[in-house]
């Protein structure tokens, strides 16, 4: 019996041990788990640095330069690329900004983008001190003054590590040709894009025939127009090109380039847009300068000549033997039925797959490929939703799109694709739509949580149902709106809502584009929508600009705090123009806001 009970306690006594042990084990992890615990100030050097990589040098600048003095060496002292972007930024911070970093670190400055349209009138601007960013790689400069381009462009040439160029004006440049030539004596410019307006009061010296001064470029895309008879001089600098985008191709009555001599053996890839150019020419400007190309890219509009198959299957046979690529895109305003010889064994036997559809408003059919390519951007529209040959290989494409058009509500029934990583949305339709019903088909196409830009293109739509579909895009950045269809007498109910409230508190746009407004209650409507909104812009103001102007600057200082700029186009209202450029040149601010007048178009930086 002692035996048993001594077998007893000894079982108890180790299972009282067991429990101690347990409870120490616990104890030991949690204050392991305590003292495992990092806090950001913690981490190692190596791990800051990577982490510094994946934020805005602004954003770093603001978030580490106060914190303590081992994070204040990190942001200044640091042998990291910087990459600078002047956009979203308010006068003082700019001026911080530029004083106690970018000019203390002008030595590791790779990349620079500046679309703020004040900041290149600033004696601190950047622009003026180009020279000085010895590493710089990539320059972009949006919405900037034609009259700084000639000094940036003689300033730059001494920058030997700039292999990539943007340049977008704001107003007409005088001489386009001259900037070419400066720019294709840049040394080490591999990619270069260019939209430098031009206007019919500026005519640019002709640009010569080059015989001994060579660009490097590999890339160029010309948004602005060009006619073809500039084309033969233009290829003779870059005789390195490989892709070539021409966004506006004009045929001027003078020109005369048929004898011209092919100078593009290295470029493979076109992408051309015609403006009131025929067949026959096209055809020529295609055995001319192009008749190496693997990848074409053709768009028109406003034309029934290219619907014509024999043709184009001549002209590939026979001037563009090596075409793997290609993508058509045809708008005309004659209804157009036969495109049966767009499938006959030539189109197939290349894999080509083409699609028609009758609009019903514009140009009446618009003509297209089909074949994905691993295009980025698609489009939506009436029988695409059919069974066709490609779709297992769009199927295949799905990952690669980014942005998803979608051009009519048939187009979203039963669409048999699904595109993950699509994070733009242009709507050009939300006309007789169920507001569930519409958001359950988009959720079908897209994933509506990864959307940062949204684009409705066409009106009539439901602001409601607009309201309904931002309550699901809940990290929408950008919006873009034609103007607002509400009958004055809802304007308070529809605020008063419990569903636009909480689009309100939740919704972090920070850009607001409204095609036209033409009442306070609008804009208004608006910036009590989306409060933390940065940047607003309205492309046409019709009436009422001096209220809505008024409204917009008053409501940065309480609703609308972080309202940095507007931007407004002002139709019929010259005596009110004349008035803020008045304003402007005195260097006066309105509401703490710095004016910009230039034509008729405002813009007001806080």
């Amino acid at each position: 019996m002692e035996r048993r009970k001594r077998v007893r306690t000894t079982s108890i006594i180790n299972h009282d041990d067991t429990k101690r042990q347990k409870r120490k084990i616990k104890i030991s992890t949690n204050r392991s788990l305590k003292q495992n615990f990092t806090r950001f100030e913690d981490l190692s050097n190596e791990i800051i640095y990577e982490i510094f990589e994946f934020l805005d040098a602004f954003h770093s600048y603001q978030a580490f330069i106060n914190l303590n003095i081992r994070f204040r060496n990190f942001v200044t002292y640091s042998n990291l690329p910087l990459k600078i972007n002047i956009s979203s930024i308010t006068r003082t911070n700019f001026r911080d900004y530029y004083t106690n970093f970018i000019i203390p670190s002008q030595d590791r400055i790779t990349s620079l983008y500046i679309t703020n349209r004040f900041s290149y009138d600033l004696d601190i601007s950047l622009h003026r001190i180009l020279t000085k960013f010895i590493r710089l790689e990539i320059l972009i400069l949006e919405n900037i003054d034609a009259n700084y381009i000639d000094n940036i462009l003689n300033d730059i040439i001494s920058l030997s590590n700039l292999s990539s160029l943007v340049i977008i004006t704001s107003d007409d440049v005088k001489d386009i040709n001259h900037h070419l030539l400066q720019i294709f004596r840049l040394p080490s410019l591999k990619y270069c894009k260019l939209s430098l307006r031009n206007s019919s009061c500026y005519s640019s010296k002709q640009l010569p025939l080059t015989t001994n001064e060579y660009s490097p470029i590999q890339q160029l895309v010309i948004k602005h127009k060009i006619f073809i008879s500039e084309i033969h001089t233009l290829l003779s600098y870059v005789p390195q090109l490989r892709y070539l985008s021409l966004d506006n191709l004009h045929k001027s009555n003078s020109d005369k380039w048929e004898g011209a001599i092919s100078s593009a053996h290295n470029l493979t890839h076109l992408y051309v847009k015609l403006n009131n150019i025929c067949f026959d020419d096209f055809e020529i400007f295609i055995k001319t300068f192009f008749n190496s190309i693997v990848v074409l890219h053709f768009s028109a509009t406003n034309t029934d000549e290219y619907f014509n198959a024999k043709r184009w299957e001549q002209l590939i046979l026979f001037s563009m033997p090596c075409l793997r690529i290609f993508n058509i895109y045809i708008s005309a305003r004659n209804n157009q039925s036969e495109f049966d010889e767009f499938k006959s064994l030539f189109w197939l036997q290349r894999e080509w797959f083409f699609d028609s559809s009758s609009s019903g408003f514009y140009y009446g059919t618009t003509f297209y490929s089909t074949s994905p390519y691993r295009r980025k951007e698609f489009r939506l529209q009436y029988s695409t939703n059919k069974q066709t040959d490609f779709d297992v290989k769009m199927k295949k494409n799905e990952n690669a799109v980014r942005h998803v058009r979608i051009l009519n509500k048939e187009a979203t029934d039963n669409c048999i694709y699904y595109f993950p990583n699509a994070n733009e949305l242009s709507v050009d339709s939300f006309y007789g739509h169920n507001s569930n019903e519409m958001i359950d088909n988009l959720d079908h196409i897209i994933s509506l949580k990864n959307l940062t830009k949204l684009n409705i293109l066409l009106h009539p739509y439901s602001f409601g149902r607009l309201i309904q579909l931002l309550l699901t895009t809940v990290n929408l950045v950008t919006l873009q709106l034609p103007r607002i269809f509400i009958h004055s007498n809802y304007y308070q109910a529809i605020q008063l809502s419990e569903t636009f409230r909480l689009v309100s508190n939740r919704n972090i746009i920070r850009n607001l584009i409204l095609e036209s407004a033409n009442d306070m209650d609008e804009v208004e409507l608006l910036l009590n929508l989306c409060p933390r909104i940065q940047c607003f812009e309205i492309n046409k103001c019709y009436r009422h600009a001096a209220s809505i102007v008024r409204l917009l600057t008053w409501k940065s200082h309480t609703n609308n705090p972080y309202l940095i700029s507007i931007s407004i186009i002002v139709d019929n209202d010259i005596n009110y123009l004349e008035r803020l450029k008045k304003f402007s040149h005195q260097g006066n601010l309105f509401n703490q806001f710095t004016v910009k007048v230039q034509s008729n178009r405002v813009d007001l930086w806080r």
